[in-house]
């Protein structure tokens, strides 16, 4: 969709942003907070192509710090700039109340990164990618306005090489590459309406996968996860294991553990057969406690 909005000429020589543009900046901001590699790596190249028109830049760089420096998006007029006065507040136990049924706050509160008011400085968020945006890093040497405004958004972009960062990681072979791609159709039609696209889950139904000490562990001990299921403080993970291949489990939890930034090791077939093979015989998900055993034999 952005790759098509991108090939249409631009409208107008206003000023202001046009409807065009405008939907270039949110469909950028939303794949940078998607935390999808892949597609991020091609807004930043968008960005950095000099031959693109400059409007339409302009509009990819917007979205970038939506999304990262939590600037104000197009379209935005009115702001929250102070809590409703306490005769204005529910009453702590009505619905939506801070104590009552849904347990959230009932309004936005100044200086929130999620509010329009406290977005600017300070605000948005950070992403890690497999390998440096190379296209987008050239282009933050120049020395005119988008250059500075590139360097902020790079300061949120992380990435193996990176000083702070960890070590490159190897690439992935061409098999494994094909695993991954196959992988993340796993992904969208059985795990991300519970673990979310960006792969950080929902409060009280589904862990994070971002820098899970579970999902990034040997694959011996994720591979039970998807086999028997697990249960622990943040919902019930269900087996899924008698419902798909060895290849499909191999596929997606390479494409977890290589999404969003991470940067663990492929998982292969032969491995999940072995596994399957142990717990054949198991009729409940896994606990906390027996996988931190596990990972604990596994360091032996």
């Amino acid at each position: 969709m952005l790759e098509r909005l991108l090939s249409l000429p631009v409208a107008g020589n206003s000023a202001q942003p046009s409807g065009i543009e405008s939907a270039v900046t949110m469909l950028a901001a939303t794949i940078v907070r998607s935390a999808q590699d892949s597609a991020i790596h091609s807004v930043f190249t968008w960005l950095a192509d000099d031959q693109r028109d400059a409007r339409y830049r302009a509009a990819l760089l917007l979205g970038a710090e939506v999304a990262l420096l939590g600037a104000i998006p197009p379209g935005t007029v009115a702001r929250r700039t102070a809590d409703p006065p306490a005769s204005e507040l529910p009453c702590p136990t009505c619905p939506g109340g801070r104590a009552g049924p849904g347990g959230s706050y009932a309004f936005q509160r100044p200086g929130d990164p999620t509010t329009v008011a406290g977005r600017g400085r300070g605000g948005g968020r950070s992403v890690r990618l497999s390998r440096e945006p190379a296209t987008l890093s050239k282009l933050a040497t120049g020395g005119d306005d988008m250059a500075t405004r590139v360097t902020r958004v790079l300061e949120r972009v992380g990435c193996p090489g990176k000083p702070g960062e960890a070590a490159p990681v190897p690439p992935l072979s061409a098999e494994q590459q094909k695993r991954y791609d196959a992988g993340q159709e796993v992904y969208k039609n059985i795990c991300q309406g519970c673990h979310q696209p960006d792969g950080r889950g929902q409060d009280r139904l589904a862990p994070s996968l971002v820098d899970s000490p579970l999902a990034l562990a040997p694959a011996e001990v994720t591979t039970r996860i998807l086999m028997n299921g697990k249960e622990g403080s943040i919902g019930l993970m269900p087996p899924i294991g008698s419902a798909i291949s060895d290849e499909q489990i191999a596929s997606v939890l390479t494409y977890v553990r290589r999404e969003w930034g991470q940067t663990g090791t492929p998982v292969d077939p032969g491995t999940v057969a072995s596994v399957r093979a142990l717990t054949k015989d198991r009729s409940r998900p896994w606990t906390d406690a027996e996988l931190s055993a596990l990972l604990e034999k596994q360091k032996q």
